[in-house]
């Protein structure tokens, strides 16, 4: 009997592990799918894919649990540094910069101490919704910075129902600037973090 159990928990046990490692491995693509930059301008592509580069090493080196890395936040903060401007020549290049900065501060995060990381990752979000356009054309970009933090704060175990509710308010209320897959792995990953509680 001991060893039924023993083995009945041991399988529970690797299962929700592997639950656990799947979920977190879904975030992070979707993470990945809509923080990316796609440069159109092909004077700007150079850049945009250094910072994309930049924030896939971080949030692999996240994901394996590695310490946090200084090197990686000084090269953010000196991309930061360059895409710093504000004055915009029009709406591409705001919404360029802005993404930029953003993708620059989840770097940060990802790469930081666990105690840094929450606040580099509002940095984040407060760099794409910075100016009077606030998020517009950027709201799948900053869905899933949402998705970042709820990443972040579920491996502090941090995350609370309360989160997970913003999230759903935020997807609800843009609902018509989302495209139908973004809803639909948004939603899906909601209630996998919803039933992990």
């Amino acid at each position: 009997m001991k060893k039924i159990l023993l083995v009945s928990f041991t399988l529970f046990f690797y299962a929700h592990l592997f639950a656990q490692e799947n979920m977190r491995n879904e975030t992070s693509d979707f993470v990945s799918s809509v923080l990316f930059i796609h440069e159109l301008n092909p004077s700007e592509k150079e850049e945009s894919e250094i910072i994309n580069k930049m924030f896939k090493l971080s949030l692999e080196q996240y994901l394996k649990k590695q310490e946090d890395s200084k090197r990686l936040i000084d090269t953010a903060l000196q991309v930061l540094y360059r895409n710093g401007g504000s004055d915009y020549s029009d709406s591409p290049d705001e919404r360029r910069m802005k993404s930029r900065r953003a993708l620059c501060f989840a770097s940060i995060a990802l790469a930081s101490k666990p105690d840094m990381r929450l606040t580099f990752t509002k940095y984040s979000q407060f760099a794409l919704m910075e100016g009077k356009s606030n998020t517009e054309l950027l709201e799948e970009r900053f869905l899933g910075l949402l998705f970042l933090e709820v990443l972040i704060k579920y491996d502090e175990k941090a995350l609370t129902k309360n989160d997970l509710l913003l999230v759903q308010k935020y997807i609800d209320l843009q609902g018509e600037n989302l495209s139908l897959l973004i809803k639909e792995k948004s939603n899906k990953l909601l209630k996998d973090y919803t039933s992990s509680f």
